[in-house]
């Protein structure tokens, strides 16, 4: 592990992202337990940068699959989607933005307490569940722009655009009308 550690560095220092990125990964993927968040976005947005998808969602999937109860679970769930939407696969983005809303409801479930600290997580998983719903609606949207721009599929288009409005619509039922304030439920 440490020798692939050094390699790593090595490569970080000479300037190879991409051997970096590699290695960085190969020792994630050795890594006894639960990479850290911060390790996993790290490697990951190294990793998007050099156009690198499928190692950029497997740092991400790696932390996710034994942390689900993590504190910072929900952004690698939205950082995932994201990830998924840039790569063209948008119906795994809408799955990975989903489970964020699961998340965030169970997040919402299990913390009660009233101290500063949890009043901040609680803002925070408000902050996914917003974005999230969101980021569903973009995901569709961005489907049914690429479907028509590169297939000759106006039709399946157009119900994937009719999908992503009504979605849209939802999310504005649950907003009081005239309210700035219920703007921000959204």
């Amino acid at each position: 592990h440490r020798q692939l550690g050094d390699a790593a560095k090595c490569a970080e220092i000479a300037g190879l992202p991409l051997l970096e990125v590699e290695l960085r990964s190969r020792l994630m993927g050795l890594g006894k337990g639960n990479p850290a968040f911060l390790d996993a976005r790290q490697l990951s947005e190294k990793a998007a940068r050099l156009k690198r998808f499928f190692i950029a969602i497997s740092a991400y999937d790696r932390f996710l699959s034994d942390n689900y109860s993590h504190r910072m679970a929900g952004h690698g769930y939205l950082k995932s989607g994201d990830l998924h939407q840039l790569a063209g696969c948008y119906d795994v983005a809408v799955s990975k933005y989903n489970q964020a809303l699961l998340w965030s409801g169970d997040m919402e479930k299990t913390s009660h307490s009233q101290d500063d600290k949890a009043d901040l997580f609680q803002q925070d998983v408000a902050e996914i569940k917003k974005r999230a719903n969101l980021s569903i609606g973009y995901a569709l949207l961005a489907e049914a722009r690429g479907k028509h721009l590169r297939e000759s599929t106006a039709v399946f288009a157009g119900k994937l655009h009719e999908e992503a409005v009504t979605h849209f619509d939802r999310l504005l039922e649950e907003v009081e009308p005239g309210s700035l304030l219920s703007l921000i439920h959204i």
